[in-house]
């Protein structure tokens, strides 16, 4: 609990375990300002002062009853809401949410990333697409799709297993992230279908990429102990 001038009423002790902080530094009496200078002399709020945290937090509430959220430097992430007291003052509660955050963006990450390679999915790459045409459109240049499909996939599958399969794409996805620019997107369309989105001069770009990976990926690692054949389609 805060005064109306910020000074701290009262605080639990797991409000101090949860920052680290001194139990002789946050006690009734002391101000927001103070924890926040202590704070900061811990290391515990990165990319930031004492100073712009507190300039911050007293913006914040002249707006009124608000939730914000602490990024801490060990990857915690504090929710914080703030609710008036009848005759002046605040209720601070504070809920380590970090776990939470990483679920949701788990899944936010899972809808739009191919499971297996953990490439760009359909629905990422024509986002995607969507941004380089845009890109192309104001600022000019080119763009090329190209889309590969494995030769002899089925074979390799039906004779060595589906696992074997599996880490044979995900060869595949490893080679096509290798050999393309940092600015360009690799995908995972589906089955044995791969996409990359390429900036840089066309068609030459394209040609010399195209011709670059068929050559690599014609020469897959033995699967199994077996050495296997397979090629690529580039479109």
């Amino acid at each position: 609990m805060l005064d109306p001038s910020l000074h701290v009423i009262v605080c639990n002790r797991r409000y101090i375990e949860m920052y680290g902080l001194s139990p002789d530094v946050v006690k009734p009496g002391v101000s927001m300002r103070e924890i926040m200078e202590h704070s900061c002399d811990l290391g515990i709020h990165p990319n930031t002062t004492a100073a712009k945290l507190y300039a911050d937090y007293v913006e914040r509430l002249r707006e009124g009853e608000h939730t914000l959220h602490r990024h801490l430097s060990d990857g915690r992430i504090i929710k914080l809401n703030h609710k008036r007291m009848e005759h002046g003052g605040w209720v601070v509660t504070y809920e380590d949410v970090t776990e939470r955050h990483k679920a949701q963006a788990r899944v936010a990450h899972m809808a739009r990333h191919d499971s297996l390679t953990d490439l760009p999915n359909r629905t990422l790459f024509r986002e995607k697409m969507g941004e380089g045409l845009n890109q192309v459109a104001i600022a000019g240049g080119a763009m090329a799709v190209l889309c590969f499909d494995l030769d002899n996939f089925k074979t390799v599958n039906d004779r060595l297993g589906h696992a074997a399969g599996d880490r044979l794409l995900r060869w595949v996805a490893a080679r096509l992230r290798e050999n393309v620019g940092e600015d360009d997107t690799v995908a995972r369309l589906g089955g044995d279908e791969f996409a990359v989105l390429q900036r840089g001069p066309q068609p030459q770009s394209a040609e010399q990429l195209a011709r670059r990976l068929v050559e690599i990926i014609g020469h897959p690692p033995p699967l199994e102990s077996q050495s296997i054949h397979v090629g690529v389609s580039v479109g």
